[in-house]
């Protein structure tokens, strides 16, 4: 396996073990009707439909991690990603924008000039990276009631971690 792709495959993992608790404002692909979609949140296709006025990028690469063509579009309530072949990897950024909000209060959109009292503001960008050749990915659900602890051991290409540039 080309040591770019490894690379890029560790990256995605330790991205998604890193976060680990279910964010609900998650950008992330999954296969939905044998087609690869971009998904937004808890799985609500809509609410990518709504967002991707925000999509800064969607790119996808080749075994060699060379880009090749891809494109969004909306198919039925599913936003998917059509490539010109098969992506080895993909990836997507999207702007969701500045929020802040007070101590106790939710989070509202806008910055400081919108609420300079505001507590906190921040500007939110969600990153997607995801192999889609080869044998990745996992899921494991506790189906007990005792905790257990589950470790897991990579093998690879790690000593020069590579991160495409950003165009």
């Amino acid at each position: 396996m080309n040591w770019k792709i490894s690379t890029v495959v560790l990256s995605g993992v330790l991205l998604i073990l890193g976060n680990a608790a279910a964010q609900a404002h998650s950008l992330w692909f999954a296969q939905r009707g044998g087609q690869l979609a971009l998904i937004y949140g808890l799985g609500d296709d809509l609410d990518m439909v709504k967002r991707i006025p925000n999509l800064e990028a969607v790119k996808a690469y080749d075994p060699s991690f060379e880009p090749i063509g891809a494109s969004v579009r909306v198919a039925a309530p599913v936003v998917v990603i059509d490539a010109e072949t098969t992506p080895a990897v993909v990836t997507a950024i999207l702007q969701s924008g500045t929020f802040w909000r007070k101590a106790a209060g939710d989070w509202q959109r806008g910055g400081r000039d919108v609420m300079p009292a505001a507590q906190t503001a921040e500007r939110t960008i969600k990153y997607a990276v995801t192999p889609c050749e080869g044998t990745h990915g996992w899921y494991w659900r506790n189906a007990g009631d005792a905790p257990v602890v589950l470790t897991l051991k990579t093998a690879g290409f790690y000593q020069d971690l590579f991160e495409p540039p950003m165009e």
